[in-house]
């Protein structure tokens, strides 16, 4: 990324597509804490309700699988939905996304918007198989697609450049 250490900038093209978008959040969610623990909820109630079903089999089941069920399918359901929501109504922009890496500052333009903010916005990098996400908070990334990269060498000298902009704040 020789571009961005000298006081150049890297522009990148890139589409996404609502499976991507879809994809991605549903890795990032599993990735979190709170699933595991929520994994761990549901072996409690699974066993709970295993030893209730030989004293009162109609009540244990209702109480045992509201819990899962809720949080297992309408809520992934509920997810799936608001994230087709949001792409249908900016369609456009997400097909037409231009980025502007620079050494102070990430600029965002699209048909219908623009922005741009630094680098010390960012708390995170994340290197998956199809992306780069860059991490504004906990839960809001930037989405980049490894295609819009020239190649997969591009990627990597652009996560080691992000990372150590990233750690230095």
């Amino acid at each position: 990324m020789l571009l961005l250490q000298n006081g150049g900038s890297l522009h990148l093209d890139a589409s996404l597509t609502l499976k991507q978008m879809q994809a991605v959040s549903w890795q990032q969610i599993t990735k979190r804490w709170f699933i595991r623990i929520m994994a761990l909820v549901f072996l409690g109630l699974l066993a709970m309700v295993l030893t209730t079903i030989i004293q009162d089999p109609s009540l244990a089941t209702i109480q045992g699988l509201t819990a899962p069920l809720i949080f297992f399918v309408v809520l992934p359901l509920f997810m799936r939905w608001n994230i087709s929501r949001v792409y249908k109504a900016n369609k456009e922009d997400f097909a037409n996304m231009h980025y502007t890496f620079d050494a102070e500052k990430i600029t965002i333009k699209s048909p219908n918007s623009s922005g741009g903010f630094g680098w010390d916005t960012i708390i995170k990098i994340e290197d998956t198989k199809d992306f780069v996400l860059l991490f504004a908070t906990q839960k809001i990334a930037y989405m980049l697609p490894k295609v819009a990269f020239a190649n997969t060498a591009q990627v990597q000298e652009f996560v080691a450049y992000a990372r150590g902009r990233v750690e230095e704040k």
